[in-house]
């Protein structure tokens, strides 16, 4: 699945209403039995779900991903409430060494209900539970094996980015096109519809999950300069206020502040950066929201948001270091340590909110590259699980020491081998910038 693939995914109003009675008998048999009488009634509905599909587009797979369902190979949209309960589910699925069903004839309440009350049974991998299926009349179901994450490639001067199809990478899609659209509309400021959206979605990953929302930033290479640069911005804002513990309303506030500064006066002149906050008032009534989006735009027009609103200060943060950290045609990127070096050194930035900026960001950002003491050059996969040992994260070994291919993930937890420091990717011989997903 490619990165357009994921910006064109839309509804699917009969794969969504599959999966919302799959959510609801895989939940109600978590408490009574296949054979109660309300389970038998989403298990007659979910059959009628799944016969239809077989008669209208000649498959009908269900597989899981973690909480992410997918009907027939595609996503299908689940509310957060639904992709939990379908994490359960997922892990039940996994301990058998299976991922999924396929329909390989009717669905009947037999076979269904042999497949929802097996799956809870003691069935050591996918073979012994795909017998006792078929030992319960139930041969008209296939046991599917785990599902590989869905990656894809965003390609873009001469890179890739390897990325799973997840809803943190389809809410960067979303944010693109939105940014890009309004733009395009000279409408930004009015902050469109669309693009609220964009923001809240944004803001809700930044809650629920972090470190997805953090590794967007990876993703630089198929997003138009001005575009890309708005949007790592509000990404880079929303990490820190969540961390600082601002509510989502609030977060909300601050990534469209945020999606202004990086869109509209980031790099132009004085002049033009007071213009902009000047149209922000014009013609439109000053509500509190608004205005502290006014705040933001101006504080940052006059360059010394230090000291003034938190969110100025907030983005300024943002957008310095998403600058440093970004090749242009004028500069190369610095390493994530190098540019936050350089930023403690100045007196523009809050000291305090630069030192939790620092813990976010972390030692070793997500996607960095790393050498190893063993001369193995690796990318960061996930922070260490303890905080006091942030120089012991998770990696994927990618060349061994003499340069060649490899594919190997380590925890450095309970690994002798140490980094040495961040590496450029490039310099590296690293083609790729990486994001994982997982």
């Amino acid at each position: 699945m490619s990165f357009a693939d994921v910006s064109r995914h839309k509804r699917d109003p009969a794969t969504e209403s599959l999966i919302r009675r799959f959510c609801a008998v895989s939940h109600a048999t978590r408490i009574h039995a296949v054979a109660n009488r309300a389970v038998s009634r989403l298990l007659d509905w979910l059959i009628q779900d799944m016969n239809t599909l077989v008669a209208t587009r000649g498959d009908c797979r269900i597989e899981l991903d973690g909480g992410f369902p997918f009907v027939n190979g595609m996503p299908v949209r689940a509310s957060r409430e639904q992709r939990a309960q379908l994490s359960e589910f997922s892990d039940l699925l996994r301990a058998r060494m299976a991922g999924g069903l396929r329909l390989k004839g009717p669905a009947s309440r037999m076979n269904l209900s042999a497949f929802f009350t097996g799956v809870r049974e003691a069935a050591s991998d996918r073979a012994v539970f795909q017998a006792w299926l078929e030992g319960h009349g139930a041969q008209a179901l296939e046991v599917l094996p785990p599902r590989k994450l869905m990656s894809g490639s965003v390609t873009g001067s001469g890179s890739s980015v390897r990325v799973a199809a997840s809803d943190a990478l389809r809410g960067y899609v979303r944010a693109a096109n939105a940014v890009q659209h309004a733009t395009k509309n000279k409408n930004i400021e009015k902050m469109p519809a669309q693009l609220f959206k964009a923001v809240q979605d944004l803001a809700e990953l930044a809650i629920d999950e972090p470190d997805h929302h953090l590794a967007l930033t990876s993703v630089r290479e198929d997003v138009a300069g001005e575009s890309r640069h708005a949007i790592q911005v509000c990404i880079l804002s929303l990490a820190l206020g969540q961390r600082l513990g601002l509510e989502k309303p609030l977060l909300v506030e601050l990534g469209f502040a945020a999606m202004l500064v990086g869109a509209l006066c980031s790099d132009a002149p004085e002049a033009q950066r007071l213009e902009v906050a000047a149209r922000l008032v014009t013609g439109h009534r000053l509500t509190p929201v608004r205005a502290r989006r006014l705040m933001v735009v101006y504080e940052h027009a006059l360059e010394r948001p230090h000291g003034l609103h938190l969110y100025s200060r907030i983005v300024a943060i943002a957008v310095m270091y998403d600058k440093l950290t970004t090749r242009t045609e004028h500069h190369s990127p610095l390493l994530p340590d190098e540019a936050l070096a350089q930023m403690a050194g100045s007196p523009r930035f809050d000291a305090e909110l630069l030192a939790v900026f620092n813990r976010v960001i972390g030692r070793y950002p997500l996607g960095s590259a790393v050498r190893l003491s063993s001369g193995e050059l690796a990318v960061i996969l996930h922070s260490a699980s303890d905080p006091s040992r942030a120089d012991r994260p998770v990696v994927r070994i990618v060349r061994d020491p003499a340069g060649r291919p490899l594919g190997r993930v380590v925890d450095l937890a309970s690994d002798p081998r140490q980094i040495l420091g961040l590496v450029d990717p490039e310099l590296a011989g690293l083609d790729e910038p990486f994001a994982f997903f997982r």
